[in-house]
């Protein structure tokens, strides 16, 4: 995975809810393996799609022959019922949700429209021998939509750099989840967290040349102070409309380890294959 398959990894959550709201929140596209078949879907976080009627996807086209990329060419996919339309992670403490997008890529293959993409797969999610190997501290990206903000020509994301803030070896106050050194503004919610080195980089043995890819995680949430001095975590709003806030953002953002995929996983495959 180089570098710029990062902007194809991500797409932009549009909601629509019944009092005529709207909202934005980031998905990103995640390719399930099973034996000889392939599962292509989009995840994000279950409160961006909470209670959501309608939602859009904006979905970059491709040639026919080479497959490549046609910049500033894209369709506008919207689905109706919308949060009935995603599974939910099995537990309720885990902030996450997939959708199966194989019918929608093919409908729109049957319409001439060849959709592009670069999916994330779990290859990229590190194991526990790779954990054991990273440092304390380590670069990191985030790829998403923070305030709403993207090319829309070219129906990119914007991509973000900081540091672990709490060591990724370690589950932050007991659950599968990190910290990082990144403001979470709203529109974030769902973007995908990456390690990332170019070149080189270290491990708890010294230094490694060559390059390192690793999917760790997903961004949920972040921390904030109130005028009493109180630290709390908040989910990362969806929202992009001023409201009134006295609280202060501390630029961290909390990030549930891209392990809790694996269950998630699991329990589409079952619904997929009792045809529900």
């Amino acid at each position: 995975m180089n570098n710029e398959m990062f902007f194809d990894s991500t797409v932009k959550i549009t909601t629509f809810y019944p009092n005529g709201y709207c909202a934005t929140g980031t998905g990103f596209f995640y390719l399930i393996k099973k034996g000889d078949k392939f599962v292509p879907t989009i995840v994000t976080n279950k409160h961006v799609i909470k209670n959501a009627v309608r939602g859009t996807f904006r979905l970059s086209l491709s040639d026919s022959i080479k497959r490549e990329k046609r910049n500033g060419e894209y369709i506008d996919i919207a689905i109706e019922n919308f949060e009935s339309q995603w599974t939910m992670h099995p537990d309720n403490d885990v902030d996450l949700c997939i959708m199966p997008i194989g019918s929608l890529i093919s409908q729109s293959e049957r319409n001439g429209k060849i959709i592009y993409f670069k999916a994330i797969d779990n290859s990229l999610i590190p194991n526990d021998e790779t954990i054991n190997g990273l440092t304390a501290i380590e670069e990191v990206l985030m790829v998403g939509y923070p305030i709403g903000l993207w090319d829309s020509y070219n129906n990119t994301p914007i991509v973000r750099k900081g540091i672990t803030a709490t060591n990724i070896k370690l589950d932050y106050n007991g659950k599968k989840e990190f910290l990082i050194d990144i403001a979470a503004f709203p529109g974030s919610s769902g973007s995908p967290v990456f390690i990332y080195n170019q070149g080189a980089y270290p491990d708890k043995n010294g230094l490694i040349i060559g390059d390192r890819v690793l999917f760790v995680g997903i961004l949920y949430g972040g921390i904030e102070m109130n005028l009493h001095g109180e630290i709390h975590m908040i989910e990362a709003p969806t929202a992009n409309m001023p409201v009134v806030n006295s609280n202060l953002p501390i630029n961290t953002g909390v990030i549930i380890k891209a392990e809790k995929l694996f269950q998630l996983e699991t329990v589409l495959i079952e619904k997929l294959l009792k045809g529900k």
